[in-house]
């Protein structure tokens, strides 16, 4: 039985669609692309800035409460903002931004 389902995960494709990956790897995956093949340009940016913040606060092990708290906004915001599904403001990022420099990421 154990060799049946070994060969069974083995048979997957490799091809892994966006979200699959983006769910390994914690991170929102990009939007579908429209019929040309390009992604809305709005929801694309948000999962754009979520995936640079989340990259940068991993790179200094900083967990999002820690970043929160050193930006001064709510962890709550933070959360809402390194899913991709809500635009922060541009206070907001700068805050961010802010704090993650001055930490040298």
């Amino acid at each position: 039985m154990a060799t049946q389902i070994r060969k069974k995960r083995h048979e997957r494709p490799r091809k892994a669609n966006r979200q699959a990956l983006a769910r390994r790897h914690s991170v929102p995956a990009l939007p579908p692309r429209d019929a040309e093949g390009n992604y809305p340009a709005e929801e694309a940016l948000d999962v754009i800035v979520a995936r640079q913040v989340i990259r940068r606060r991993q790179a200094l092990g900083w967990t999002q409460a820690e970043l929160a708290h050193r930006a001064q906004v709510r962890p709550e915001t933070l959360s809402r903002l390194e899913t991709g599904k809500h635009a922060p403001n541009i206070a907001t990022i700068d805050k961010i931004d802010r704090a993650l420099r001055a930490a040298g990421a």
